[in-house]
């Protein structure tokens, strides 16, 4: 009778699917995974047949098969934790916008790049949102209105292999967005990787969420604004600017992350914080903080 050695490729394989679908949901792999993994598939048929020649021969055999899967899933781990995509490689520079018109509130989804990221307030533009962008791959920008209302979409697609901790191009990528302080925003925005500066402080909030990426994000709040957020945290490092003004309540999971606050801030419960007087403040804001991996600070702004 023979003997067959179990093999430890399938198992590998399905550890590796479940550390990617975890890093995921803690927004450490950024945006949808699956498009590259599938544009990998013939890495798969050659760790199977790798497998078959040597994993279930021999004990040396099977030692080899599952350091090179280990490999293999660990490379695709990282690759994605880098940001990596496959498809263009020019980086390419153009300019978006969409007129304001009789638009008075938008929701407002931004998928920014790898590289640095800046989103602010307009000044003397009759447009609802402008932008310099410097990218690669496939920019995607979508606007509709309909009454008083819009919506927009901004984000990239099909950039060829950037691994921005690898090749070190990131930084080439230029994101500059300005929203018309005239309307009112619900904002989505995933901050990429790289660093980011959001200042919000011109701009009035109906409410949204910012998932933090990888890198450093300095962000502003509104200085006129009662709203709710949701703050899903990366890897590295938020530095929250609150304005004076308002009143803040903060709900915070600190995860393996760190949430470090202000002097105006209190705790009134279990990682919950509030700035006295909130409940009478004129504008209100309540964040809901997932801190991630990394540090969330908070400073007193004016």
């Amino acid at each position: 009778m023979t003997y067959r050695r179990p093999s430890l490729f399938w198992p590998i394989i399905f550890i590796g699917v479940g550390v990617i679908f975890l890093l995921s949901n803690l927004n450490i792999i950024q945006g949808n995974p699956w498009p590259t993994i599938l544009r990998l598939w013939p890495v798969l048929l050659i760790m199977i047949g790798l497998d078959i020649i040597f994993g279930r021969r021999s004990a040396v055999g099977s030692i080899i098969s599952t350091v090179l899967a280990l490999v293999v899933v660990g490379g695709i781990v990282l690759l994605l934790i880098g940001g990596v995509t496959f498809g263009n490689a020019d980086l390419q520079t153009k300019q978006v916008s969409s007129p304001l018109g009789d638009i008075r509130s938008a929701n407002v989804s931004i998928d920014f790049s790898t590289g640095e990221n800046q989103l602010y307030a307009l000044s003397d533009s009759s447009n609802l949102i402008e932008g310099d962008i410097r990218y690669y791959g496939t920019l995607n920008f979508l606007s509709t209105g309909s009454g008083n209302q819009a919506s927009v979409q901004l984000s990239s697609s099909d950039a060829w292999f950037q691994a921005p901790f690898l090749l070190g191009d990131g930084s080439q990528q230029r994101w500059n967005i300005g929203l018309n302080p005239q309307a009112t925003y619900d904002v989505d925005l995933n901050m990429g990787v790289g660093h980011s500066t959001v200042d919000l402080s011109k701009l009035t909030l109906s409410g949204g969420q910012i998932d933090m990426g990888v890198g450093e994000v300095d962000l502003r709040l509104p200085t006129s604004s009662s709203f709710r957020m949701t703050i899903n945290g990366g890897v590295g490092k938020l530095n929250l600017h609150v304005p004076g003004r308002i009143g803040l309540h903060v709900e915070v999971d600190k995860g393996l992350g760190s949430f470090n606050t202000s002097p105006r801030l209190r705790s009134i419960g279990r990682d919950v914080y509030e700035t006295d007087g909130f409940s009478s403040a004129d504008h209100q804001v309540t964040l809901i903080v997932h801190a991630g991996v990394g540090s969330i600070d908070v400073f007193d702004g004016e």
